[in-house]
């Protein structure tokens, strides 16, 4: 099975290269500081807190 694979990739090598230019652009914004919630604002809507963090539930 593994040399079927390589197989594929040697096909690779037989297909011949060309010379383009890459058309990207950046669609991400640029990252900006900006003021965040306060931590009482963060847990303001929690369904569970505990001494100041998000409480869930347990993972066995």
């Amino acid at each position: 099975q593994f040399a079927d694979i390589l197989e594929h990739f040697e096909a690779l090598d037989e297909v011949p290269e060309v010379d383009a230019e890459a058309d990207l652009a950046n669609v991400m914004r640029p990252d900006e500081v900006r003021e965040g919630l306060s931590q009482e604002e963060a847990l303001a809507n929690a369904p569970e807190s505990e001494d100041g963090y998000f409480k869930g539930p347990k993972v066995s």
